[in-house]
């Protein structure tokens, strides 16, 4: 699948890097994020890759002429729900399709394999991400203040029936 010059593809081997960069650039650079974390994208990216489930489970990339600019990846999770781990797109990136595109095959994957609910979480202040979710049809079912990575942050709970 392309986007405006940037394809959407599966994950491959040597991709671990870009996708922590992008990471790295979103959520540390642009937002002010905590390293820790960073070290904890690290490692749960590790335990994902070791785990992961190609026939149940989806990580995309999307790569410009750049390098990788987007990532998603859908978890299972109980019983007949997948949960979206991450989805981000570097700033650069934003507002071209590459997340709505990401999001429209990780729900045609989800369908195909049989999931009914889609879940994610997501913190208050990534209001862009908070209105993507809204607008592509997720409900918000709670939100709960947590310390993670050493800050405090609200973290908000969405899920799609599909």
């Amino acid at each position: 699948m392309s986007v405006k010059s940037a394809k959407i593809r599966p994950y491959k081997s040597g991709d671990a890097r870009g996708v922590i960069e992008i990471m790295r650039e979103v959520f540390i650079d642009e937002y002010g994020w905590s390293p820790f974390f960073l070290r904890e994208a690290v490692l749960t990216m590790r335990r994902m890759l070791m785990t992961m489930i190609p026939s149940a489970e989806l990580f995309l990339v999307c790569e410009s002429e750049e390098g990788l600019c987007g990532a998603m990846f859908l978890k299972r999770g109980e019983k007949d729900t997948v949960f979206i781990r991450w989805l981000v797109v570097k700033k650069e990136f934003r507002k071209r399709g590459i997340g709505w595109e990401m999001l429209d095959m990780g729900l045609e994957f989800s369908r195909g394999v049989g999931y009914k609910k889609v879940k994610l979480n997501t913190v208050g202040e990534l209001h862009q991400a908070m209105e993507f979710y809204r607008s592509a049809g997720f409900l918000e079912t709670g939100r709960e203040e947590k310390h993670l990575w050493k800050m405090d942050m609200t973290i908000h709970y969405f899920e799609m029936d599909l």
